[in-house]
């Protein structure tokens, strides 16, 4: 599964201001992605921000912000990495040390996992981003373990994402973490490792030919990573990786990357996009509306595995499937063709893909994902949340309180019974509310800008 990091929560100095020294993505940023097929997002963030005192409280409107982006990926069918981007330091003093005890690491981890609970987008909590000169071996083992021991004993389920000491470096994993594990209960742990092509390493890029750059350098340095995930029957994650857009031969080396990825069944998200970055040339955030070179290559890649990040996710093949939740609940991706997705009792996430689907949500609270083409989608009973995506779609919320978003193309929604919200984002759209109290159109745009203040300025297909 190829996914995105979208930067900017962690922007900017220790603590800074929000909307000045940082800011979270948007629903546009969410929207251009996903009109892309990208349903995973790594959200990097900082300690200090969520938790200004070590050992204190978490800061309520921080994590109001965390919540707010995590509340839209949910509503389009997305899943999230929270990165926890700090390199094993709070304020500048390494994990483990007098200032910063690993006890201090748990308390946070166990704190920010009870807060969120098990949040239906959050796939994956990254314990620590490229943690480093962390002052001994065992040192970081030790802290993630005690994470980790907290983040299940605060009730989460959700999978863990472990970075590797030495920066996370995927050609030097098998010197500097090759006794890394992490002991969980459920069995939900993904390894993760970052890969540059520069000459260092680092993701500082000179020129291709400076670089000493060939078209396999990806390849040759991640395979470390997955010759010990592959020997040691582990799974992994490529949290980072990015090249520079202002030479094709670098796209060559993105390509063969992204294709021993994709046979060696490991996810991973590029870097980055994001509201701030300008003409960064690593960058994959578009410029005016229009795509960077990168994305040509990355689109290949996006109907890899299921299930990577959600274990048991139930993904379908390039054909017409016809594929059944599990009872409790599931992720069902039909990527190609004409898909008949049906969902359970439980809580389901259906993502149809390309092709014209059928989605039939079931008796929970579902998220419906259209996807290209034309599509149907019903949610049946449960508060669920509709999103058509391009295409000539039909959405029928039935029962409950439901979200419905058409998003491009002439589509049709009817909500049903229930108080519903009904946007039709582009296209000349038919917008049925049905019995309840229903918001419509541009007044359920408005009713979602007054609830995002902070960011008023994105204006345009907001939930």
């Amino acid at each position: 599964m190829f996914g995105v990091n979208l930067a900017g929560a962690e922007f900017g100095p220790c603590r800074g201001e929000f909307g000045t020294d940082y800011i979270y993505p948007t629903t546009a940023d969410l929207d251009y992605y996903l009109g892309k097929g990208v349903t995973l997002i790594r959200l990097p963030f900082t300690w200090e921000r969520m938790q200004p005192t070590l050992g204190g409280d978490l800061d309520q409107v921080e994590l109001g912000r965390m919540i707010d982006f995590l509340d839209a990926a949910a509503a389009r069918g997305m899943e999230v990495v929270l990165d926890l981007h700090n390199y094993g330091r709070y304020d500048g003093a390494v994990i483990g040390s007098t200032n910063v005890p690993t006890s201090a690491f748990a308390d946070f981890w166990g704190k920010l996992a009870g807060a969120l609970g098990d949040h239906p987008a959050v796939a994956g909590l990254g314990l620590m981003n490229e943690p480093h000169d962390m002052g001994g071996a065992q040192v970081w083992p030790a802290a993630a373990q005690a994470a980790a021991d907290a983040i299940r004993a605060a009730g989460s389920h959700a999978t863990l994402v472990v970075s590797g000491d030495g920066w996370s470096g995927a050609a030097s994993w098998q010197n500097l973490n090759a006794s890394l594990r992490v002991s969980d209960p459920l069995d939900k742990v993904l390894y993760e490792a970052h890969v540059y092509f520069d000459r260092s390493g680092s993701g500082v890029y000179g020129t291709y030919d400076a670089e000493g750059a060939y078209p396999s350098i990806g390849v040759d340095r991640v395979q470390p990573f997955i010759d010990w995930l592959n020997q040691n029957g582990l799974r992994g994650f490529i949290g980072e990786y990015a090249v520079p857009s202002d030479d094709p031969r670098w796209l060559d080396v993105l390509d063969s990357f992204l294709n021993t990825l994709a046979e060696n069944d490991v996810a991973s998200a590029y870097w980055a996009g994001g509201p701030w970055w300008g003409a960064e040339s690593l960058a994959i955030q578009p410029i005016d509306g229009i795509d960077r070179p990168q994305m040509d290559v990355l689109e290949r890649y996006l109907d890899g595995e299921a299930g990577l990040l959600r274990p048991g996710a139930i993904g379908g093949t390039a054909g017409d499937d016809r594929l059944t939740a599990a009872a409790g609940g599931s992720t069902i991706y039909g990527y190609d063709g004409n898909d008949v997705l049906t969902g359970s009792a439980g809580n389901d996430v259906l993502w149809g893909g390309a092709g014209h689907d059928t989605l039939k949500g079931g008796a929970g609270d579902d998220v419906l994902y259209g996807g290209s083409g034309d599509d149907v989608l019903g949610g049946h009973d449960g508060n669920d949340r509709l999103y058509g995506g391009d295409g000539a779609d039909k959405l029928y919320g039935d029962a409950g309180d439901d979200v419905l978003f058409g998003g491009d193309g002439n589509d049709v929604l009817e909500g049903g019974t229930g108080n519903d919200t009904l946007d039709g984002g582009n296209g000349n759209d038919i917008l049925r509310g049905g019995a309840g109290d229903d918001v419509l159109g541009m007044e359920a745009r408005l009713q979602d800008f007054k609830r995002d203040a902070m960011l008023a300025f994105v204006r345009a297909n907001k939930l």
